[in-house]
């Protein structure tokens, strides 16, 4: 007498756990990043936006005052998404590394958080205060 053993469910249920692996490493990449963020330290104003692979840096100091400046640098993300070639120089020139995460962006050594956050707004009200806003 024979045996068999039927396992026709098996390699369904395999095949069907290695797309839900692939699926899930998928979704989880680095964050696209998009938005504004603003500087996360005093000082003059500084906005990144992130729009797709384009970053525009805006340093912005008094807006709305007759002493109003503004410097903007804007760059491409390479695929990786971990530097910036700045094709419009600014403040920055060349290339940086950028560090982008769920909560914050870090361009070179400096730290943005985002520009509606709680955090966000309160950088923006305090660069304000330095412009007697």
């Amino acid at each position: 007498m024979t045996t068999t053993t039927k396992r026709g469910g098996t390699p369904a249920l395999a095949i069907g756990a290695i797309a839900l692996m692939l699926t899930m490493a998928g979704c989880s990449g680095t964050p696209s990043g998009n938005g504004e963020y603003i500087g996360a330290t005093s000082g003059p104003l500084g906005v990144v936006k992130i729009d797709g692979d384009t970053v525009t840096f805006t340093s912005i100091e008094c807006p709305g005052k007759s002493n109003y400046s503004s410097d903007t640098s804007v760059g491409q993300l390479n695929k990786d998404r971990t530097r910036i070639t700045w094709t419009q120089s600014g403040k920055y020139h060349g290339s940086d590394e950028i560090t982008i995460n769920d909560d914050s962006v870090k361009v070179g050594d400096r730290d943005f958080v985002p520009r509606n956050g709680s955090q966000g707004k309160t950088m923006y009200d305090e660069g304000m205060k330095t412009c007697g806003s």
